[in-house]
């Protein structure tokens, strides 16, 4: 089932709600406090029957449980569609057991739909338009109207800016800000699917402010959003972060909106170490960032988004994969890019679930578009491309995960980079 704030599905029969009024406790079900019914129509007991069989046994009501998001906590993108995955059991097997389910979100009745057998699984998908907190519950009952507790999800629809897809432009960043024809090559290369610019300070940081500001006002005009990028080594590179934030919120001070950067994204990697000890100092330099200030402001006083690119190979077992979902989970970011890439769609599903983990965090999909040498057995270097080095596969992959994400945070997919889409001939669909 597809849903959003703007459809509804209405159940046959007699729903949920049509009991609570007649029991007089639709109030309660109007905060999402559904559980609270069981006492009013048990869900679980023989039901009154002069037909049944005094010697048989009483079947157990309805039962539900989560699937999918996994835990009854889950954090998602606002306007991007989560999946929710119930699995219901028991029921009146003399009738043929369950009957269907009722989803409600913030105690609203929102869909049904129809269960047959002792068990099954049931979908429900919604989009959340507004950044909050919300409720989506599960009910299930079979043909005498025995109804199950409620499997109920606690939702934060988060407020993060990126969608569908980013694009990282690296060295091509000075030319794109400081020459408006090379911007609007840019402009007119991105698809309609294309959300997130990601700008290499190390590029534009001595362009002209004003070149800055130009850019900035001709890409929000295009409906893009534009954070600065940082790309950085070892535990060097995290002290550079810090001068990257207070050079962004310097540019940013006292200009109107759509001269400001929207964000600050950091690529910042190990350089030779092993993981864990970067990763710990990259955990505690990352809650002091919010801190940071320029001119008396800061990443919460100019509302910036921070995020950050996470390596798969971080989350190996030999490596620090605990320090990795912590960074992922980090409460100072609204994101994360997780460079799982891979030779297939399998190895890019596995990089991507072991990086993720249990978590609920929004993340996107960094997908490889560039032409690498590879070693091959006689000992010679060959040209190859990896499997996002044709543009086609952009699409493919972002398809593939959009179709089964490991976490319910998927955001989705930042082309890694402006450079192989700018030299390739012809209008393209992804840069």
């Amino acid at each position: 089932m597809n849903h959003d704030d703007s459809t509804r599905s209405e159940p046959e029969g007699l729903s949920r709600r049509a009991l609570l009024g007649t029991v007089g406790a639709g109030s309660l079900a109007a905060t999402g406090s559904l559980a609270s019914l069981a006492e009013a129509n048990p869900s679980r007991g023989p039901h009154e029957d002069g037909n049944a069989n005094p010697n048989r046994s009483a079947d157990a009501g309805p039962r539900t449980s989560a699937v999918e998001p996994r835990g009854d906590s889950v954090t998602v993108p606002v306007s991007s569609e989560t999946t929710f995955l119930a699995r219901a059991t028991g029921g009146d097997s003399r009738l043929g057991g369950l009957d269907g389910t009722e989803w409600y979100v913030d105690g609203e009745f929102r869909a049904t739909d129809v269960l047959d057998g002792r068990s099954a699984t049931d979908e429900f998908r919604w989009s959340f338009a507004e950044p909050g907190d919300h409720v989506v519950e599960v009910l299930a009952y079979d043909r005498k109207r025995h109804y199950s507790a409620p499997t109920i999800w606690q939702v934060t629809a988060g407020g993060t800016g990126f969608r569908d897809r980013g694009l990282y432009i690296w060295a091509e960043a000075a030319e794109v800000v400081a020459d408006p024809a090379a911007a609007d090559r840019l402009f007119a290369r991105s698809d309609s699917e294309l959300r997130t610019l990601f700008l290499s300070w190390g590029a534009i940081g001595d362009t002209s402010p004003d070149d800055r500001a130009a850019f900035l006002r001709a890409a929000h005009e295009r409906g893009l959003a534009v954070h600065a990028l940082l790309g950085a080594l070892g535990t060097a590179g995290i002290e550079t972060a810090r001068r990257v934030v207070a050079g962004v919120l310097a540019h940013n001070a006292g200009r109107p909106d759509a001269e400001r950067f929207d964000g600050i994204h950091l690529d910042v990697e190990p350089r030779g170490e092993t993981a864990g000890p970067f990763l710990a100092a990259y955990e505690r330099a990352l809650g002091a960032i919010p801190g940071i200030e320029a001119g008396g402001e800061s990443l919460v006083s100019q509302e910036l988004e921070l995020s950050a690119a996470v390596s798969w190979w971080w989350a190996l077992a030999d490596q620090a994969p605990e320090r990795t979902r912590r960074i992922v989970d980090h409460d100072a970011l609204a994101y994360v890019v997780v460079m799982a890439y891979g030779g297939t769609m399998p190895e890019i599903e596995r990089r991507l679930s072991r990086v993720l983990g249990e978590t609920s965090a929004p993340y996107a999909l960094a997908v490889e578009t560039t032409v690498r040498p590879r070693r091959v057995a006689d000992g010679s270097d060959r040209t190859t491309e990896s499997l996002g080095g044709g543009l086609p596969d952009v699409d493919r992959i972002a398809a593939a995960i959009e179709r089964r994400p490991p976490s319910p945070g998927y955001l989705g997919v930042a082309i890694h980079h402006y450079r192989r889409g700018r030299s390739s001939p012809g209008p393209t669909r992804s840069p």
